[in-house]
């Protein structure tokens, strides 16, 4: 990342690299400097203390993870919030990342010094990594960063003087990378501080909403957890059981209208399931040159929810009727086995889509 500031009162708000030049953009169209002006820089210091100690972060968890355990860094990247480092090892095991977070914060308790020098770029025989440079960099001599007794590294980024200004690392654990390597993410410095901040705010929120202290948060979800599944359980039954009640209704009509409308607010498709499930014979078969509309909305809460969609009865009717929904009202599925499912949009519309309907095809 590039830092922001000003230029005298104009906000910097992009720096971008062109061969050994700095190019910065600031913000807005009214900005002028005139040729040979040297306007007053002021950087965000925030910003640029926070990426050195992520910077001198990477190097140093970099230089412990080769030299303690020979793994090698292939790319690191410095995330807005966390930061992640890519380790050329397909498995790291946990008590070797405890042991290598170990080493790390004993080397900043060891207030080594971290040093700028300069080299020529045929001259790097004790640098630990050499990497490729850009073909647009013409210089003759490469910028070292140097962590004493511990690391050699080009590097052209900014950085602290001295591990006792990374305060503290922390190592938040691994994930599986591209080709056989490994992330590993970190914090440094100050975003530690932050994080825990996070932490203890979450904390503070889900003691006030679930009624426990911290300590008891795992067994209080694990509870809820299971009582959320019993509950589940207990509604998919009991919309089953509405939808062969509702069935059972329909069949004992003497009078069937020519379109029977269904809606549920609160229910999930095994209602529709169990509905036609409750038929002896094949649905169409009974529901003759007639139609069944079943619709169930998304969200209960809302009046203008999307929701599913489901028409049944004569392949004809059916066809034509689908086709209404998806001319009219942008509904959006398919027709299978004399049965339309699919989606509505806004299930507030669907007193106007029953009126179409009735009136088109019967």
């Amino acid at each position: 990342p590039y830092d922001i500031g000003l230029l005298d009162d104009q906000k910097v708000i992009n720096v971008r690299r062109d061969g050994n030049q700095a190019i910065l953009f600031v913000e807005g169209n009214d900005c002028r400097f005139d040729c040979g002006q040297q306007p007053l820089q002021k950087i965000d210091w925030n910003r640029r203390f926070d990426h050195m100690q992520q910077h001198s972060g990477q190097h140093l968890i970099t230089a412990v993870a080769l030299k303690y355990f020979n793994l090698l860094t292939t790319s690191w990247n410095l995330g807005a919030d966390i930061s992640n480092i890519e380790l050329d090892s397909a498995q790291i095991s946990d008590e070797t990342i405890n042991q290598m977070e170990k080493i790390v914060n004993e080397k900043i308790r060891e207030n080594l010094p971290i040093t700028v020098s300069y080299r020529d770029k045929n001259d790097l025989s004790d640098i630990r990594q050499q990497m490729e440079l850009p073909d647009d960099l013409n210089a003759e001599s490469l910028r070292i960063i140097s962590i004493e007794s511990l690391d050699k590294n080009p590097c052209c980024g900014t950085h602290v003087s001295s591990l006792c200004h990374l305060q503290m690392i922390k190592l938040l654990g691994i994930q599986k990378g591209k080709k056989g390597k490994t992330l590993l993410f970190f914090l440094s410095g100050n975003r530690i501080l932050k994080h825990m901040n996070n932490i203890l705010l979450r904390e503070k929120s889900l003691s006030s909403l679930l009624k426990c202290t911290a300590e008891e948060f795992v067994p209080i979800v694990e509870k809820m957890q299971k009582n959320v599944r019993r509950l589940q359980k207990n509604c998919t039954s009991a919309m089953r059981d509405l939808g062969r009640c509702e069935a059972e209704k329909y069949l004992c009509l003497v009078d069937k209208p020519p379109l029977y409308s269904i809606h549920r607010k609160e229910s999930e498709y095994d209602f529709i399931t169990s509905f036609f499930n409750t038929f002896d014979d094949e649905p169409s078969a009974i529901i003759g040159d007639r139609l069944i509309m079943i619709t169930l909305a998304d969200d209960c809460n809302s009046l203008k929810s999307p929701g599913q969609i489901v028409i049944a009865g004569n392949q004809q009717l059916v066809e034509k009727s689908t086709k209404i929904a998806i001319d009219s009202f942008g509904a959006k599925g398919s027709v299978s086995n004399g049965r339309f499912r699919g989606r509505i949009l806004d299930i507030s519309k669907l007193p106007k889509l029953e009126e179409m309907i009735t009136k088109q095809l019967f």
